[in-house]
């Protein structure tokens, strides 16, 4: 059974912001190809929610993140409820 992923306030901010911020550089297309490709790998993790590594910054095993190119996806995992929330996007 899968994960359940949700997004945090902060998350959906970071998404926002890194989204307005590529397109004013990228253009509109590029923001929306950048944003589906960090929400694909954030949906990936429903199957396999370990595969990030702990953050070495914080040393907490349900604290993760999980790289795609230069952008992080900060997430914690609870295995009792079963769901990962994700906790930030960080880019380069």
């Amino acid at each position: 059974m899968d994960f359940a992923v949700f997004l945090s306030a902060e998350a959906l901010s970071d998404l926002h912001g890194g989204i307005c911020a590529e397109a004013i550089v990228s253009g509109p297309r590029a923001a929306a190809r950048n944003a589906n490709r960090l929400l694909d790998q954030t949906l990936s993790l429903r199957e396999h929610p370990e595969r990030g590594t702990v953050l070495p910054e914080f040393h907490q095993a349900e604290l993760r993140e999980l790289r795609d190119g230069s952008d992080r996806i900060v997430y914690s995992v609870n295995m009792a409820s079963r769901s990962i929330n994700v906790v930030r996007f960080l880019q380069g």
